[in-house]
């Protein structure tokens, strides 16, 4: 999956002999020719014009590609502990729930509990603690995913079912017990991003995946997902990832421990691809968050693997990050992002921390992620 190719079309290049005038035969024959000629490459060229080319989803075209579950590569991808974000000691995170990486270097993390929103340097310097919606008076509850733009922000607050947008300071602008433009509740949201659609929430409450706030392009909000394990059903979503270079949707579909990959575009969705078992033997246990590397490289975030799965682009195993024993170890990892140089930030709930890792000095993922979240046309 994800296969990007290049294609070039080359341009058919041909000779015809000027007409003479020593025979009228020969002129005739000459003319009858050129136009059999002309007349070839007009129709082959409409042909080729109309022909739908082979693209990144489809990959037939190349042959047998890797099955989706291989066996373990000779030298999988480990990555290496840098140093964690939230423990300086002067405020520390209690519950670290959400992140998103605003490039190019600012972190911005959820502390779900207590209920304020952490920028930090991504090197780990505390920068700025903004309180949520104070105004509220509300001091219980855990907040979940964030989504910053730079000016505002989008905070899933499942205990009481519904969404938050705030402005800079923190303070609440509007809040969303609905969807937007609809009279579907939210229920449980866990994850929110953006997408061609506008905003992408993920409702494990209600088992789908709901698109809404496009002001510019003339979209109504619209969903997909049903409780079941068909390709097309979520149960218990969690984390959601999109990858606007080719229009991809990664969602970490908890209730069926798998994850779901598809295309995405308007009000279509097409191409679903599902997987369980990402390697000969291992499975995944309990995914609840996804990023996309720019290069479409996808990360997992299992919590009962207490590890980050590496998933190529065509959804082979790559490798993981995170390690058993030591400081680089992971014991309840959440939500995750990925950096332009390839690092990944993920949150640790059980040790209260964001993690940070780096790959292998040989290993690229290409220039720019934000784990595909870039903000939404509106």
């Amino acid at each position: 999956m994800g296969v990007v190719g290049d294609f070039m079309v080359r341009t058919l290049r041909f000779k015809v002999a000027p007409y003479t005038s020593g025979s009228a035969h020969r002129g005739a024959l000459g003319l009858a020719a050129l136009f059999s000629l002309l007349f070839f490459v007009a129709v082959s060229g409409c042909d080729l014009l109309t022909k739908e080319l082979p693209g990144h989803r489809d990959t037939s075209w190349l042959g047998d590609l890797p099955p989706v579950a291989p066996d373990k590569p000779d030298n999988p991808i480990e990555y290496r502990y840098l140093y964690s974000i939230g423990l300086d000691g002067t405020v520390s995170l209690t519950s670290a729930t959400g992140l998103y990486l605003h490039y190019p270097d600012s972190l911005t993390v959820c502390d779900g509990a207590a209920r304020r929103v952490l920028h930090y340097s991504t090197d780990g310097t505390l920068s700025r603690v903004v309180q949520v919606a104070p105004e509220l008076g509300q001091t219980s509850g855990r907040l979940s995913a964030i989504y910053y733009t730079g000016v505002d922000y989008r905070i899933c607050d499942p205990d009481r079912h519904r969404v938050l947008w705030l402005v800079g300071s923190g303070a609440l602008y509007k809040e969303f017990s609905q969807v937007p433009g609809t009279s579907r509740p939210i229920k449980t949201p866990t994850d929110i991003t953006s997408s061609y659609s506008g905003w992408t929430l993920a409702d494990r409450g209600t088992d789908t995946i709901e698109f809404f706030g496009n002001s510019l392009s003339g979209i109504d909000p619209w969903h997909i997902g049903a409780g079941g394990q068909e390709p097309r059903d979520l149960r218990d979503p969690m984390g959601v990832a999109t990858w606007y270079l080719h229009d991809l949707l990664a969602i970490a579909d908890l209730g069926n421990r798998r994850v779901v990959v598809c295309s995405i575009y308007r009000q279509a969705v097409t191409d679903y691809e599902v997987v369980s078992e990402y390697t000969t033997g291992e499975s995944f246990a309990a995914p609840v968050d996804v990023a996309f590397g720019m290069d479409g490289t996808l990360f997992v975030s299992d919590r009962s693997l207490s590890r980050v799965v590496i998933l190529d682009p065509d959804l082979s195993y790559r490798g993981t990050v995170g390690d058993e024993a030591g400081e680089g170890r992971i014991e309840s990892p959440g939500q995750l992002e990925v950096a332009w140089n390839g690092n990944v930030f993920v949150c640790d709930e059980a040790l209260n921390r964001v993690a940070v890792f780096a790959p292998p000095d040989s290993v690229s993922f290409g220039v720019d992620t934000s784990s595909g979240r870039n903000k939404p046309q509106s």
